[in-house]
């Protein structure tokens, strides 16, 4: 299996989560930016599930910076970083890296990885920070349960930093006891939920991606379809496209001031960013179940492992923005 990602930044997963710890190598980085690592410990907490409506994770998250961070600066060396681990379930959790029988191979580097990955992601988020740009996402759906989309022109990051304070990160706070109802039912009958996760990535300059392949859609919607349980992934207004007239769906068209009036397209243009907010959605599959075909008499599940994975799609989307800023000429 391959557990290294990126062109000009590279992130490299190493470890067992059954193990002493699990690590990550950032290499790439510019020197000199200022890393805040209680803020990377709060994104690390976000991930392991800490809403009443998902599993929690057992281990206890100590992340112990080897090399790249000298008096709290980036500096040329590679970041290498080890995350110890308290005890972990002996079956592993049917979530986001989990989600199968153990017979499909790697459940548990892929359960392991990501702390690795979330660690990555929020370290990038601050390079990104520096630059003006922001990484946030939100639940937009939980079963049948739909919260509100982002408004694709008008996102703060007032509310993307208000989002990720929230345990079940909503934009409607009155959706809450909704999902709460349907996801407790599945969890009551033996069942599980899927949920689509909604993200943004505000401030991104435009110019940025280098189609054909390295377009801004195709290297984030590789990073987020190398999570396991993601089954779907769309820009804009996504698959609502084909069912539009040209005349309304074209932002090449409808310009105000040199940008496009409604962003269709969420952000890019023939897979280079326009200067829009970068508005993407993730699909996650319903987790395997106890009244499901598969084995998981040995497996912890979560009914609704999307509740859980805003902090691992925003660190997916913070890797691939950085990485495509690098390579920006």
């Amino acid at each position: 299996m391959s557990s290294v990602i990126g062109n000009n930044l590279k992130i490299s997963l190493f470890g067992d989560p059954d193990g002493f710890c699990v690590g990550v190598v950032i290499d790439g980085l510019e020197a000199g930016i200022d890393i805040d690592m209680n803020a990377v410990s709060l994104e690390l907490v976000r991930r392991r599930g800490l809403n009443p409506l998902t599993i929690p994770e057992e281990e206890k998250d100590a992340p112990a910076v080897l090399s790249g961070i000298k008096n709290n600066k980036t500096c040329r060396t590679p970041l290498c970083a080890v995350i110890e681990g308290g005890e972990r379930r002996s079956g592993g959790i049917a979530g986001i890296f989990g989600g199968g029988p153990r017979d499909l191979g790697d459940g548990d580097l892929r359960i392991g990885a990501v702390a690795g990955i979330v660690f990555a992601g929020a370290v990038c988020k601050q390079a990104l920070k520096a630059k003006g740009i922001f990484v946030g996402s939100h639940i937009l759906s939980a079963g049948a349960v739909k919260d509100e989309a982002f408004d694709r022109q008008n996102i703060s990051p007032d509310i993307l930093q208000c989002l990720a304070s929230e345990k079940l990160p909503l934009l409607d706070p009155y959706v809450r006891t909704e999902i709460e109802k349907e996801v407790r039912e599945a969890e009551k009958q033996g069942d599980s939920l899927g949920g689509i996760v909604e993200g943004a990535i505000i401030g991104v300059p435009a110019g940025l991606g280098r189609p054909v392949f390295d377009g801004v859609e195709s290297v984030l919607g590789r990073l987020l379809f190398s999570l396991p349980s993601v089954k779907g992934v769309d820009f804009g207004a996504g698959f609502s496209l084909a069912e539009m007239k040209g005349s309304c769906a074209d932002d090449g068209r409808s310009r105000e001031n040199g940008e496009p009036a409604s962003n269709w397209w969420g952000g890019t243009d023939k897979g280079v960013s326009n200067g829009m907010n970068i508005i993407c959605r993730a699909a996650f599959k319903p987790s395997s179940c106890k009244n499901g075909k598969q084995d998981t008499r040995e497996t912890f599940y979560d009914p609704c492992v999307a509740l859980k994975a805003c902090p691992v799609v925003e660190a997916m989307l913070s890797v691939g923005i950085l990485d495509m800023l690098y390579c920006k000429p």
